[in-house]
């Protein structure tokens, strides 16, 4: 256990360095918003670095940019919202690449399973989220291949913030119940989909490999049929990172979003396909 812990560094980096306003303008994310949100972003994100920690795990030698980039990413979701800047996470535990991750899992009647996972990231219900930096770095680079590990991650926080991961965040009284209706039936769609239509394991392949393999072509990540909370998780991603292509094959699923993220990606200035 030492050893482990001897391998985390944490970051100590200013988040009102001179450098960060550079480095944030430089991630092709930046150039796609419109200047509204691109003045928030650049007020939130000294504010996660201050309340937050990034530690390097696995030998990774951490830098103002990776954090600059994670930081960027989570707080994308929290623009034009009321929050409290992801209350329940604390830190970031950044691996070099993807890592190997060991569960239990436990079966009916009770008997116990130890597993062990490749996985690009993990989000804890009450704690931590755990990211591959290689992955992070891929999403940085490919912001219309409709994945995100770090969307994805703190997508499953937001899940979180009401007592459980179940893909049913805090919503307005008015959202729940189109809300519940439309989830459930478009999830119910993906697992049938997911069924008949062998898909790549999106959960233990690069952000690069999925985007050159089938599961490029669903819009909606297969993973997401893995569970409600995945679904939200995945229709998150493809929310920021496919917003054409979501607002076309799953326009309620979108709407829903727009709704609860008081978003409207599809519009932005910046979106062509490509970062301009």
């Amino acid at each position: 256990m030492f050893q482990w812990l001897r391998k985390r560094k944490r970051a100590h980096f200013s988040p009102a360095g001179p450098a960060l306003g550079p480095v944030l303008q430089s991630l092709p994310l930046w150039a796609m918003l419109p200047a509204q949100d691109q003045a928030e972003l650049a007020q939130l994100v000294p504010r996660f670095l201050a309340r937050k920690s990034i530690e390097a795990c696995g030998g990774l030698v951490l830098t103002q940019a990776m954090c600059v980039a994670i930081a960027a990413n989570a707080c994308l979701l929290l623009l034009r919202r009321k929050h409290d800047l992801f209350p329940h996470m604390g830190t970031v535990l950044l691996y070099p690449a993807a890592y190997v991750a060991q569960h239990t899992q436990v079966h009916e009647g009770g008997l116990e399973e130890q597993r062990q996972d490749v996985l690009l990231g993990e989000s804890w219900q009450r704690g931590n989220v755990v990211l591959s930096w290689q992955d992070v770095a891929l999403d940085c680079a490919n912001i219309d291949d409709g994945f995100n590990v770090t969307l994805h991650e703190f997508a499953h926080q937001l899940d979180a913030e009401n007592g459980a991961m179940d893909g049913a965040p805090s919503l307005p009284a008015g959202l729940a119940k189109p809300w519940a209706d439309t989830m459930a039936a478009e999830y119910a769609a993906l697992c049938a989909r997911a069924e008949s239509e062998p898909a790549p394991d999106s959960a233990t392949e690069s952000a690069a490999e999925c985007a050159d393999s089938d599961a490029a072509d669903w819009v909606l990540d297969p993973y997401g049929a893995e569970d409600p909370a995945e679904f939200f998780a995945v229709a998150t991603e493809a929310f920021f990172e496919d917003s054409p292509g979501l607002k076309d094959r799953h326009p309620a699923v979108y709407s829903l979003l727009a709704q609860y993220f008081n978003q409207d990606p599809a519009s932005w200035p910046g979106w062509s396909g490509q970062a301009p």
